[in-house]
């Protein structure tokens, strides 16, 4: 996935804003408070709109009753835009709306329905629909409380975590198999000889 562009309209700490990223790599660099994270939040939220126990209020500014987040992003080959409204109600904060365009064709569809055509266009495991972005936030950025804690658990149960992140179990499974075709393969080659 490359980002292309990222527009905030009443996002936390931005008003309105529109970035375009550079090709390459990206670095987020600057003071405290000055809306890195927010930028993080946002791609996140676009992608996977607010996670289970994650409130509005941790999205939409302080003292605004509407906000948007549109993403523009690529991969193979196929643009995709990415548009979500999150409005105040009374007490709550909830999404308003949401949008997907891939390669110009424009869908309007329920929060579940988006979320899985993004998790198939990103190529990202199904088993993911329903459960918290862990996958997104290990992959793409992970929040620094996050990656202590990977980094801190035995190595055992770190490797388990980045397989299953990154998918990597059917390798370890594909590398057990190979290992035990290879021994009847060798025990058959002794009988012939």
């Amino acid at each position: 996935m490359k980002l292309k562009k990222l527009k905030l309209k009443n996002i936390r700490s931005y008003k309105e804003e529109e970035i375009d990223f550079p090709e390459g790599s990206i670095l987020l660099a600057g003071d405290i408070g000055s809306g890195k994270t927010t930028i993080l939040l946002a791609v996140e939220y676009a992608l996977f709109v607010l996670q289970p126990g994650q409130k509005g209020s941790a999205i939409l500014a302080n003292g605004k009753d509407y906000g948007e987040v549109s993403l523009v992003f690529e991969v193979d080959g196929k643009e995709v835009t990415i548009e979500r409204a999150i409005k105040r109600n009374n007490k709550s904060i909830n999404q308003d709306s949401v949008a997907i365009t891939v390669d110009s064709e424009r869908i309007e569809s329920s929060i579940s329905e988006i979320k899985t055509r993004i998790l198939e266009i990103l190529n990202y495991p199904s088993e993911f629909l329903r459960k918290n972005n862990v996958l997104f936030r290990c992959t793409v950025y992970t929040p620094q409380e996050q990656m202590k804690q990977i980094i801190t658990e035995d190595p055992d149960t770190r490797l388990n975590v980045l397989r299953h992140i990154f998918g990597i179990d059917k390798y370890k499974r594909i590398k057990e198999n190979l290992e035990i075709l290879s021994l009847k393969l060798r025990e058959k080659s002794r009988i012939l000889q």
